[in-house]
């Protein structure tokens, strides 16, 4: 099976020596009308489309896929638009969360007086505020529309697409070895970092009270397309996960009339008979919706809650210390093994129903998170200690995520 072969080849492409780890960051926003609070589409006259070419205006380059405008780069910085017209901001091959910071808070500030000229504001929050899927337009490139087609027979999984907004680290591996210890530590901390940084705080125009909206609405959809077998098994290698991948659905193909929707067929009912191009496997990993997934810069975390500065850099560094220091990778493999899969595998189904009280241990899922956070305020250089700050209220004084999230909405929108 040559295609499975690329899918390893790609997973080994990452590979990079330990002193030359990078990460990569997608920081997703909403972009909203500031009187009304309805999301700005795609061909408004003031669209996210005009956004970008403002970009392009102020020396940006254009990216578009099939002769679409869909983003706009300069340097180690890009927006990518989401389904849904969400503005994702990525940032690339940085180890200093102040590289990052320095870089945000410019875009941030640079888009600031053009933003209140169109009476318009980008919102860090999990979930469109008012705006329903029905409101929404899809932006309109063929793996957009072929992938809204598909996921609109997928449970709730075209909300979550087209009104939610997320935050993703990519980060890289040396090895093979590596590459098991980095998933399968990220698999056990991934849902508990979801419910910790749960931030869809007001959806249909009202505050919203169900624990991680998004997340829920993302399991709606075909299994194979975000469960991924035997992740806590040793062993679990590149193999491992292109069989995840080959078995995934594959949702779009291109054939002589363009980019269509594959109907039920997989990844490996697609590419059994085909070469699978890296534009292929590129769109693939795109389509499918695990919270551990694969992309340009390598092992990505997904699936969790948009949150707002400066939450935005203590996630980051909260998982940088967490999976690219060797000796708390050790401890996480510990972790595993003293609770088991079965344990680990009930605690993030819990966690649907319960969010941080959700059980695990002796203690909660809660209780997890404030080991996590005791772990790397010990190893955190000292130059990037501060930006651990704002994790303090979540953890000591009784707020939460969404709380936070809820008061900047109010201090941006005057809504309560």
């Amino acid at each position: 099976m040559m295609s499975m072969q690329t899918i390893i080849n790609n997973l080994k492409s990452f590979e990079r020596p330990h002193d030359e780890f990078t990460l990569g960051v997608s920081f997703g926003h909403l972009l909203v009308n500031s009187k009304d609070l309805t999301a700005v589409n795609y061909s408004d006259e003031n669209g996210s489309k005009s956004l970008l070419e403002r970009l392009i205006h102020n020396g940006w380059k254009g990216i578009t896929e099939d002769d679409v405008l869909v983003g706009a780069e300069n340097g180690a910085e890009s927006v990518v638009l989401g389904l849904g017209g969400q503005v994702n901001w990525r940032f690339k091959e940085f180890s200093q969360v102040q590289d990052l910071e320095r870089a945000y808070l410019a875009f941030i500030e640079g888009l600031f007086e053009e933003l209140k000229r169109r009476g318009q504001i980008l919102l860090a929050t999990g979930h469109q505020p008012v705006s329903s899927t029905g409101d929404i337009e899809i932006v309109p490139t063929p793996e957009y529309q072929a992938l809204a087609q598909w996921a609109a027979g997928q449970g709730d999984l075209l909300e979550a697409l087209a009104t939610g907004a997320e935050t993703t680290i990519g980060l890289q591996y040396a090895h093979v070895d590596n590459f098991q210890k980095r998933i399968q530590s990220a698999a056990l901390v991934q849902p508990a970092l979801a419910a910790f940084f749960d931030n869809a705080s007001w959806v249909n125009g009202e505050k919203n009270t169900e624990l991680l909206y998004n997340l829920r609405r993302l399991l709606t959809a075909d299994e194979r397309s975000y469960a991924i077998p035997g992740v806590l098994n040793d062993p679990f290698k590149y193999q491992d996960y292109a069989n995840f991948v080959w078995s995934a659905p594959a949702v779009s193909v291109r054939n002589a009339q363009g980019l269509v929707v594959a109907d039920d067929r997989s990844v490996g009912d697609v590419f059994a008979d085909r070469e699978m191009t890296d534009e292929d496997l590129q769109r693939v990993y795109r389509m499918i919706h695990p919270s551990l997934t694969v992309s340009r810069h390598g092992l990505t975390l997904a699936n969790i809650d948009s949150v707002p500065y400066p939450l935005n850099m203590a996630y980051v560094l909260l998982v940088k210390s967490l999976l690219y220091n060797p000796d708390h990778i050790t401890a996480l493999e510990k972790m595993i093994e003293q609770y088991k899969i079965d344990q680990i595998e009930a605690m993030q189904r819990d966690i649907l129903d319960k969010g941080l009280d959700a059980s695990f241990g002796d203690g909660t899922v809660f209780d997890l998170v404030k080991d996590l956070y005791f772990m790397v305020s010990l190893t955190v250089e000292p130059l990037e200690q501060h930006y651990l700050q704002p994790l303090n209220s979540l953890l000591f004084k009784n707020v939460r995520t969404k709380d936070v999230g809820a008061r900047q909405f109010a201090a941006m929108t005057g809504r309560k």
